[in-house]
């Protein structure tokens, strides 16, 4: 069984993603998101939660996948 934490939600209406599911997301590998995905200039970037936590807005990236 894997042992996944549920997407974050802030706020009212942010749910923030993690790196893995924004690669389940867009059907991509969490190495493509994390080593190409993640240096375009168009992709969104990650709120950072402290450390080395960072999050992506689900709503963000949905935009940015041209999905509403």
């Amino acid at each position: 069984m894997e042992n996944r934490q549920l997407p974050i939600a802030v706020g009212r209406h942010e749910v923030l993603w993690t790196c893995k599911d924004v690669a389940a997301f867009l059907a991509l590998s969490y190495s493509h998101v994390r080593n190409r995905l993640v240096h375009q200039p168009s992709f969104p970037r990650p709120r950072r939660l402290g450390g080395r936590t960072q999050r992506w807005v689900a709503e963000e990236v949905k935009e940015w996948a041209g999905v509403s």
